[in-house]
């Protein structure tokens, strides 16, 4: 998306340990207009509103650090990808113990449509991310102290912010803190 820039030569050889050489490739569903995005975050340049801000600020946020728009939002996705298991499996130990756990950390880290997302330039494993987030803090803020649900309802913008899918999440989570013990 650089002007001037032609391949991927101008990527500092110690980064590619963080990545692969697909991580040069603009490469997924309305990856151009993702990219795009993240140029006019950048220059400070107005933002396309179809586009949701989290995944374009993650990107440009690490865009600062490898100056390349596309290896930042591939390294956004493999992080996001990476805590989305870790994720499972704390969510499933808090509920159900270890091997629940474990069966969801490996079917979160080994199902084809999220290894898939995880190679694309987009939004996708930040939404899937977002969500449990949403769906880890909100189970802490029923049936945790007060000051968690504070927490839950930053999780419930993120997701918001996420996706558009990412807005329905959030309607879940409300009813259920507002009834949580019986109190508001």
């Amino acid at each position: 998306p650089r002007e001037g820039v032609t391949g991927v030569e101008h990527i500092p050889a110690e980064w590619w340990r963080w990545g692969t050489l697909s991580d040069a490739l603009l490469y997924g569903p309305d990856a151009g207009n993702w990219a795009a995005n993240v140029e006019a975050a950048l220059a400070g340049r107005t933002l396309d509103l179809y586009r949701m801000p989290v995944y374009t600020y993650l990107t440009a946020w690490m865009t600062r650090l490898f100056e390349d728009v596309v290896f930042a939002g591939h390294m956004v996705n493999h992080a996001a990808s990476a805590l989305v298991p870790v994720l499972a499996y704390l969510f499933g130990r808090a509920t159900s113990g270890r091997a629940p756990a474990f069966a969801a950390a490996a079917l979160t880290a080994l199902t084809p449509a999220l290894l898939n997302s995880a190679g694309l330039f987009g939004v996708d494993p930040s939404l899937q991310l977002a969500v449990m987030l949403l769906v880890a803090t909100g189970f802490w803020a029923l049936s945790g102290p007060w000051w968690v649900v504070p927490i839950a309802g930053v999780a419930a913008g993120i997701c918001a912010g996420a996706h558009y899918l990412g807005l329905l999440f959030p309607f879940v989570l409300g009813p259920l803190l507002l009834t949580r013990d019986g109190r508001w």
